[in-house]
C-alpha cells in the first residue's frame, strides 16, 4: 500500500513531518520502500507518494494483516493510505470511507 500525503492534488516537494518505527520492518513479511530522504533529522519528499508497505505471507490475508500492521509503524500528520487493498480478493465488505 502507498502512503500519500491527503489531498488529490500532487504535492511540492518539501519537508515532512513523519516518524518511522523502524523495528517493525525488522519483522519478517513486513517490508518498507521509501520514496522520502532523510537529511540530519528532517524528512524530505519528492513528490505526493512517501512510502509503499508491502507484506508477504502463505496468504492474501497473512500478506495483507502483515502490511497493516507495518502501516501502524508510520505516523505523521495529513498521510493516508487506501484501506480497501486485497478486500474483493478475501471476500470483505469495502470501507466506506478510504
Amino acid at each position: 500500500m502507498y502512503l500519500c500525503c491527503a489531498g488529490r492534488v500532487p504535492t511540492l516537494p518539501g519537508k515532512v513531518d513523519i516518524r518511522i518505527d523502524r523495528k517493525r520492518f525488522e519483522k519478517p513479511g513486513i517490508h518498507l520502500f521509501q520514496s522520502c530522504f532523510e537529511a540530519g533529522k528532517s524528512m524530505y519528499k519528492p513528490g505526493l507518494r512517501l512510502f509503499a508497505v508491502t507484506g508477504t505471507g502463505d496468504s492474501l490475508e497473512e500478506a495483507r494483516e502483515k502490511c497493516l500492521e507495518g502501516l501502524t509503524g508510520i505516523r505523521g500528520k495529513n498521510i493516508l493510505y487506501q484501506k480497501d487493498i486485497g478486500i474483493r480478493e478475501l471476500g470483505e465488505k469495502i470501507p466506506e470511507t478510504v
